[in-house]
């Protein structure tokens, strides 16, 4: 299977880390296909070639689960690498709070399914999946702590997304995921997981 847009694929890196999502069996939504849709987000937002970049993507959430998740990802990636990946790791250590930034690159391809509808409803559907099996979460405390977090991060992207270290090119992206999470927070109050 051809991916787009990355030039990892069949590389020692790319076949470790997809044995590493492969292991978590309890994964739904940061199973191997996560960062298979990000690439195809990568493509379809125009972005530029970019080893760094595609590095992040791949190993980003290869830990998603335990204390500090991301900084593990970096140790991981980098225990694989000749040298450091300076880029790669302020990519990925960026999506441990997706606070609008300098290089948005990975935070905006990380919540790009929030600006479909049809990808927002079966990424929730995916995650209470993912919460049920893997922490015993039942719905009403999937909604609680999902919308907790959606909360603060609609807060974060509205506080950070105009600050002048934003790229002008990267605001209405932003705008587009805060109103997708918005439209998320509406729709938790008639959430009902379709396990058929």
């Amino acid at each position: 299977m051809h991916i787009p847009w990355t030039q990892l694929e069949g590389t020692v890196l790319w076949d470790d880390s997809k044995r590493r999502h492969e292991s978590d069996v309890w994964r739904r939504y940061h199973a191997f296909s996560h960062p298979v849709f990000l690439y195809t987000q990568a493509e379809a937002f125009g972005y530029p070639y970019c080893r760094s970049l595609d590095r992040a993507i791949l190993t980003h959430d290869v830990i998603s689960s335990g204390v500090n998740p991301e900084k593990r990802c970096v140790e991981w990636l980098e225990n694989r690498l000749e040298k450091p990946d300076f880029v790669a790791r302020k990519l990925i250590l960026s999506t441990v709070t997706h606070t609008p930034c300098s290089d948005n690159r990975l935070i905006i391809l990380d919540l790009s399914s929030f600006m479909v509808d049809e990808l927002r409803r079966s990424g929730s559907e995916a995650f209470f999946q993912e919460k049920a099996i893997h922490q015993g979460w039942d719905l009403p405390t999937f909604i609680k702590k999902n919308t907790e977090y959606l909360v603060g991060l609609s807060q974060r992207i509205s506080d950070g997304m105009y600050s002048p270290i934003v790229p002008l090119e990267d605001q209405d992206q932003f705008s587009a995921i805060r109103e997708g999470i918005m439209r998320t927070l509406h729709e938790f109050e008639q959430f009902t997981p379709d396990w058929s």
